[in-house]
């Protein structure tokens, strides 16, 4: 097709595009069920109305003509723009143009002062290697390569020497020894071993196994490019043969996949919950040396980019001073559209997207759970739209005798089996309005709590809208305040409002429920209902912040102050059944710091459930269970 971009296409050319783009469509993994052959069809007549009109179809009319046809019929399984589905199925078909999938770690083009460190790095390299192999009392196995102890050797003989002439490489080496000596231990042979593999891991060198008992490394042809054959060529003279291996890859650089990326993001807002937060660190450092362990993906990947950062600091955010990796590692997710720097340091919409997208197989689950997710208004006891294969746990009052009978007559069977039986799809007779209040506390930060709450949110408003049923979503701290109306789509507005959500102080619990009642309230639902997550008890309510502008913290978690908030709280539950709204409330209990009684007590006065979970990473699923059982309660 590629020939077809400067050119008007013919008709065999378009019935060509219109099959292509239609099985990519089917098989494509964010859409529902595809594109019909109705949708091709209308492809094609639209485009022989441009030819009429226009007297030739081009390639913009090519793009109108799908926007038109297939966009308008796509469904989208979360919350992309289907014409922006079209319009990349449409570059891959006439381009060749694939969606890259993960993120490409290389050095960055645009930043010059990066590009020349790593470039001169690679040339002291170059120039080490033919001093040792033309140096006296060479071994023979030893003239092929280099090794790891010359560079030690040069970090502790010949330091002082080789920082006149080899000021890069020598750098280089500190760099890595303060990154060893991150983790309270100072070593030599580590520092090199850990800048020889960031080389590896960048295409850069290439480890061969040596006769004697050491690895040593040979210079890949991308390392050649990056300083210039001729340069490199200059540097290795005669030796530019047995130095550079030839069948290496020519592009310096390393891919994380898209299961990568996904956790790296997911680590970078966890660990901006916490900063936010102010109860853990106030600084990148301090998270990674004390709470490393919950940043697995991003520690791997600083290590990988610390051969690229260069000796001068690039400041981003006076927060991140002390890291010259995750400056560089900013630099790359803000080329890739995945950060924003406008106001410091923010994940963008696109970063959103892939974080949440991890909740649409539990969304797409959830929809089999004994409901009818081919039709929107899902299942109820109204009008009888249409029929369909029995699943396991629909009701058997739902089973339609007649449409059965006429399956086993067609199947030809006396005996009926599970396949034979047809349900009734029916429209709900009512409507359930649900508000999901998130606890934005601080101790929602730590292990990843709130991020978990947020993704809670999302699969359960994706949920909730295919079924035609209203969700909103609010947060409480000290107040409780709206994040999402119940009329809202989902959105990337709705992604972004959910994902901006910050830990700030107390625990308000009474005004969370005044809230969601007094929003349920504008709109004519058949049933009410308030989920809450939460990781503790209430420590405050409006009787506290009316006495005191800002209530002393030092007396939450006991004594008056809390009884005050727990009584609040009762006393709202109240009220709320009274409007006929329940409440359900599920606890993240990892730190076994939860009053259970006071949340079993809240959901019984509100004629709910409760959970307990020990696992954040079970609220998405959780939620989207309390979901299902509201629902058919």
């Amino acid at each position: 097709m590629e020939d077809s971009a400067s050119s008007t296409l013919d008709d065999e050319e378009l019935r060509q595009i219109a099959v292509r783009v239609a099985e990519i469509l089917r098989e494509h993994p964010g859409v529902e069920g595809g594109i019909s052959v109705r949708a091709t069809l209308s492809f094609l007549e639209i485009s022989q109305a441009m030819r009429l009109l226009k007297g030739a179809v081009t390639l913009e009319s090519v793009y109108d003509a799908a926007f038109s046809s297939f966009g308008s019929r796509l469904r989208p399984r979360g919350w992309r723009d289907p014409e922006e589905i079209v319009k990349e199925v449409l570059d891959e078909v006439l381009f060749g143009k694939k969606v890259q999938e993960g993120l490409r770690l290389q050095p960055q083009s645009e930043d010059e002062a990066q590009a020349r460190a790593l470039r001169d790095l690679m040339r002291d390299l170059m120039t080490l290697s033919v001093a040792h192999k033309h140096g006296p009392n060479v071994k023979e196995e030893a003239k092929t390569g280099i090794f790891p102890k010359d560079l030690t050797s040069l970090m502790r003989e010949r330091y002082e020497e080789g920082r006149q002439s080899l000021p890069n490489l020598t750098g280089a080496l500190m760099n890595a020894v303060r990154q060893s000596m991150k983790s309270g231990v100072f070593s030599p042979n580590k520092a090199v071993q850990n800048l020889l593999e960031g080389l590896e891991n960048f295409n850069l060198m290439k480890k061969e196994t040596s006769s004697g008992e050491q690895d040593r490394y040979k210079f890949t042809k991308a390392s050649a490019n990056l300083v210039g054959e001729e340069t490199a060529r200059r540097i290795l003279k005669e030796d530019y043969e047995d130095l550079v291996d030839g069948n290496s890859g020519e592009e310096v650089g390393e891919n994380l996949s898209k299961e990568e990326l996904s956790q790296l993001l997911n680590e970078l807002q966890h660990m901006l919950d916490l900063l936010r937060s102010g109860r853990l660190a106030s600084s990148i450092e301090t998270l990674m040396r004390f709470y490393g362990d919950q940043f697995p993906t991003l520690a791997k990947v600083l290590q990988k980019l610390s051969t690229m950062t260069s000796g001068t600091q690039s400041s981003w955010d006076s927060r991140f001073d002390n890291s010259e990796e995750l400056s560089a590692l900013l630099k790359i997710l803000e080329r890739e559209k995945y950060v924003e720097t406008a106001e410091g340091f923010t994940l963008s919409t696109k970063a959103y997207e892939l974080i949440f997208e991890d909740v649409l197989p539990e969304v797409e689950h959830a929809l089999t759970w004994g409901d009818h997710e081919a039709i929107r208004g899902g299942g109820g006891d109204g009008e009888t739209i249409d029929v369909r294969r029995y699943r396991t746990s629909d009701r058997f009052k739902d089973v339609s005798v007649g449409a059965t009978i006429r399956q086993l007559v067609k199947n030809r069977r006396r005996q009926p089996e599970s396949r034979d039986f047809r349900v009734d799809q029916k429209l709900p007779t009512k409507s359930l309005g649900i508000i999901l209040a998130i606890d934005s506390s601080r101790s929602m930060a730590p292990h990843g709590k709130l991020l978990y709450a947020k993704k809670a949110a999302v699969g359960l408003a994706l949920a909730a809208t295919r079924r035609g049923d209203r969700v909103g979503i609010l947060s409480f701290s000290d107040y409780a305040n709206d994040v999402v109306d119940p009329a809202g789509s989902v959105d990337q507005g709705f992604i972004r409002r959910v994902a901006e959500l910050r830990p700030l102080n107390s625990t308000n619990i009474e005004d969370a429920l005044k809230l969601a009642s007094r929003t349920l309230k504008r709109y004519e639902l058949g049933q009410k209902h308030i989920i809450l997550i939460t990781d503790g008890v209430p420590t405050s309510c409006s009787e506290l912040f009316r006495a005191y502008a800002y209530p002393p913290y030092r007396y939450y978690y006991g004594g008056y102050f809390r009884g005050l908030s727990v009584k609040a709280a009762y006393d709202q539950a109240r009220r709320c059944l009274a409007e006929e709204v329940t409440i359900s409330t599920i606890c993240v209990d990892r730190d076994e710091h939860v009053d259970r009684g006071f949340c079993i007590n809240l959901s019984r006065l509100g004629k709910g459930q409760y959970y307990f979970l020990k696992d954040e990473r079970e609220l998405p699923r959780t939620t989207l269970r309390e979901y299902h059982r509201a629902r058919n309660s």
